[in-house]
């Protein structure tokens, strides 16, 4: 009897495996068809301009290859980016559920309209959710408070309605938060004090009522707070000043009542500051002074009272600084001669004292804007006026 070399047994093994695949290699090929079953079934819902962008996801072709997709080793998908590519239609048709894998989707830049799928809320491994910029209605729907995976998301630039989740609260891994430019209402939620890694919140240009939670004090990781072009009311909490990592603070254009509190002086890094538009009242406070890394300082169109604080002095990095159209009276301080950054001055429809410290005159100011002028005709008009350079405008999302 001849032997065979125990090599020629593993080959033959091997080409047993490939000829019949195991269970779980046969279910997981079932389980792949199935996710690009789901894609293809949704791709055949959307209009035929659309259809004829996603020409690559065809059943001829390995799905790993479609147009957007990336694929783990297992051949699963993992990503859908469809950003940019104007896709008309909706995402009724897009059962997520069957795509369980899916760690990112992007849909940044299309028209496409109707409301967020039920069945995205599944996606437990959801890291990365951005449906900016498109056409999309309806309510965010809470249960996207369960998908604790999810770091990134961002609904801006659409027209969602309703209010804001407090389930969002729950989402422990979040980072960054873009819900601006929709038609929300109601108030922001108590619990979104619990994004303890949250570190730029953009809620600006809704709807949106209420008071700013005094949670928000807890939220040590942000970096950027964009409240403005809302209808939010009551007083700035003190507790803002605990946020030692915020860079940029906006609470612009609202309804925004009470003293400014002493404890902004506690954002020592803050470098932009927009309390403008409100109906604020008290003092400027004198720890306002500390925050020697602030580029733009605007409290204009408010009812602030008193003398401008000598310690904006130490404000040594400012660029702009608007205080005009409130009440503040007495002189201006000597002490603005230190600020030799400073570019943009204005702070006429005030009562102060009629003269120009020995200390700011010839000081190179290009745009000293008619800095004790007591009247201008139109509420924002001088703020359109103002000459502003392109990396502020770059900031309005």
């Amino acid at each position: 009897m001849v032997l065979r070399k125990p090599h020629y047994f593993f080959f033959l093994l091997i080409r047993m495996l490939l000829l019949n695949p195991t269970g779980s290699t046969a279910a997981a090929m079932a389980d792949n068809n199935m996710e690009a079953d789901a894609l293809l079934h949704w791709k055949s819902t959307l209009p035929q301009p659309s259809q004829s962008l996603l020409v690559s996801w065809n059943a001829s072709i390995n799905h790993c290859l479609w147009l957007g997709l990336n694929c783990d080793p297992s051949s699963s998908i993992i990503a859908l980016n469809l950003s940019n590519f104007l896709i008309s239609g909706t995402l009724h048709s897009l059962n997520f559920s069957l795509l369980p894998n899916l760690d990112t989707v992007k849909f940044r830049n299309n028209t496409l309209h109707g409301n967020i799928p039920p069945s995205i809320t599944s996606l437990s491994k959801l890291t990365v959710l951005d449906l900016s910029n498109n056409l999309l209605s309806g309510n965010i729907p809470p249960p996207l408070g369960r998908v604790m995976s999810l770091r990134f998301l961002d609904l801006s630039y659409n027209s969602f309605s309703g209010s804001i989740p407090g389930s969002i609260g729950s989402l422990p891994n979040l980072t960054f938060l873009y819900l601006n430019k929709n038609v929300l209402s109601g108030s922001i939620p108590e619990g979104i004090g619990n994004l303890n890694s949250l570190q730029e919140l953009f809620l600006h240009s809704n709807s949106l009522t209420g008071s700013i939670p005094g949670t928000i004090g807890n939220m040590t990781s942000l970096a950027k707070l964009w409240l403005q072009q809302n209808q939010i009311h009551g007083s700035i909490p003190p507790g803002i000043g605990k946020l030692g990592s915020l860079r940029e603070l906006d609470l612009s254009a609202n309804y925004l009542n009470g003293s400014i509190p002493g404890t902004v002086g506690n954002l020592t890094g803050l470098n932009f500051l927009y309390f403008y538009g409100n109906q604020l009242s008290g003092t400027i406070p004198w720890e306002v002074g500390n925050m020697q890394n602030l580029y733009h300082f605007e409290l204009l169109n408010n009812e602030l009272t008193g003398q401008i604080p000598s310690s904006i002095g130490n404000m040594t990095a400012l660029s702009v600084l608007y205080l005009f159209e409130n009440h503040l009276s007495g002189p201006i301080p000597a002490e603005i001669g230190n600020l030799k950054s400073l570019q943009e001055l204005a702070v006429y429809t005030n009562n102060l004292t009629r003269s120009i410290p020995s200390t700011v005159v010839g000081h190179h100011l290009p745009e000293l804007m008619d800095t004790l002028r007591q009247s201008w005709p139109t509420r924002w008009k001088p703020r359109k006026r103002a000459t502003f350079t392109a990396s502020e405008w770059s900031r309005w999302k």
